[in-house]
């Protein structure tokens, strides 16, 4: 995860010292985003930043951010869904808003990955999200890979589709594709795909430019990710054989597959029967590494994504998937349908995170 502070907005006279692994720019006084650092809750966090004289943006979100991870899940809803909850972060908002003109890029990069990770999107982080696009749109030379990537995919996450935006995330991956100084790493390019894939925007020479580093490296993959980059290709609609071939080929073993998680076995199926007909070595495969799950360990979305699959295949469906009631599979599917009309069974924000949390 980025650091809020490797790049903090440095003041003239303000001493930085380091703190651990990061580095903590000390306002004038010698004491503000150390007070930050050593808040005791949220509330206390924004107490803190209201009585500072100097408003340290970079600090509070670090910090903002280590609390709101530790809270129980229903405890982050809580802040999320509840205004009047909500309110109590609207001054931080509005000081990021302020401030944005003078953040490091880096900062602004980590700022909306912290947000989407947060799935804030609600009032008052509404405000700041309004403002990104357009503080970005200018800097993205300054961005590394992986903040490139990570800002797709956060936009996307969101639900805070802006098509100039990924126009511009597009052209600046062209570009770093084609200067080849620095390579994109796995990771990297499984969020620049995802991110493209959620937000339905369509960049065929950049998801070419993608595939083509798929291939090249994809020794260097992880099977979750080879996994994730199969299911942004088949929700993008872009064809690529030479990936899929690729993604065949490592996935037909059990010694791959044995590494992915039952929503990642689910991606996979659907992604490579939706974009070819898999061979039946894979499909076997795949069934092995179904038929010891539950039906428990798969939710609605899994279960039809691998009926459908195997259905399609005309492969039997592997283990307990194979005795549920059709009735239960159609409705399930119609569900999903009606719930998304940007794809057919495409996942939304719960399957976004995969590449980040497991």
């Amino acid at each position: 995860m980025l650091s809020l502070l490797s790049r903090g907005r440095l003041t003239p006279g303000r001493p930085c010292v380091p703190y651990g692994r990061r580095w903590l720019c000390l306002a004038a006084n010698g004491t503000n985003t150390l007070s930050l650092s050593h808040a005791r809750n949220l509330d206390d966090l924004v107490s803190r930043h209201a009585i500072a004289p100097e408003k340290d943006i970079e600090s509070f979100w670090f910090n903002f951010r280590k609390h709101f991870r530790r809270l129980p899940e229903d405890h982050r809803r809580f802040i999320r869904e509840h205004r009047e909850r909500a309110d109590a972060f609207r001054p931080a908002c509005e000081d990021t808003v302020a401030t944005l003109p003078h953040l490091s890029s880096r900062c602004i990069a980590t700022l909306v990955y912290v947000f989407a990770e947060s799935a804030l999107h609600s009032p008052p982080w509404d405000s700041a999200w309004d403002e990104l696009p357009a503080a970005i749109k200018g800097r993205l030379d300054e961005f590394n890979h992986l903040e490139l990537a990570n800002s797709a995919w956060a936009f996307a996450a969101i639900d805070r589709y802006d098509p100039d935006l990924f126009d511009a995330f597009a052209l600046d991956a062209i570009r770093r594709f084609e200067s080849r100084d620095e390579l994109f790493k796995p990771s990297h390019l499984m969020q620049l795909a995802m991110g493209f894939a959620v937000a339905g925007h369509s960049s065929a020479e950049m998801f070419a430019s993608i595939a083509r580093a798929v291939v090249d490296q994809s020794a260097d993959f992880k099977a979750k990710q080879l996994a994730n980059v199969a299911w942004a290709f088949a929700a993008a609609g872009h064809e690529a054989p030479e990936l899929f071939d690729v993604v065949e080929a490592e996935m037909s073993t059990e010694t791959r597959l044995k590494y992915l998680k039952p929503h990642h076995v689910a991606n996979l199926a659907w992604a490579l029967v939706k974009s070819r007909t898999p061979s039946p070595e894979l499909l076997d495969a795949l069934s092995k590494c179904i038929s010891p799950l539950e039906i428990s360990d798969f939710d609605d979305e899994g279960i039809v994504k691998l009926s459908w699959a195997f259905g399609s295949a005309g492969h039997p469906v592997p283990g307990q998937l194979g005795s549920l009631d059709a009735s239960r599979i159609e409705d399930t599917l119609r569900d999903s349908d009606s719930a998304n009309g940007r794809r057919d069974t495409a996942i939304r924000l719960k399957y976004t995170f995969i590449g980040n949390r497991n």
